[in-house]
């Protein structure tokens, strides 16, 4: 909430220290995140070992390509024209 109050005030008065101070936490905020995404990848990998296989699964699971399910033709559009009417 803070940031977004910065943030605002920011760019309200376009005082620049307000925008350094803004630019600031805005590293810091960015700096946090990648320290945690780090420890829970870290902690995943500890908890995986290479004799159950869950490091191949993980491994697999990582390099599946995702699936878009594209919405069937046989279901009603509304706001579009059925071509089979026409």
């Amino acid at each position: 909430m803070e940031k977004n109050r910065l943030r605002k005030r920011c760019l309200e008065t376009r005082y620049p220290p307000l925008k350094t101070a803004m630019n600031k936490f805005q590293r810091e905020i960015r700096k946090d995140l990648v320290n945690i995404k780090q420890r829970e990848w870290d902690a995943t990998l500890v908890e995986s070992n290479s004799t159950d296989a869950s490091l191949y699964k993980m491994h697999c699971q990582i390099k599946q390509k995702t699936c878009r399910i594209s919405p069937s033709s046989r279901l009603p559009r509304p706001g579009l024209r059925d071509e089979r009417e026409s």
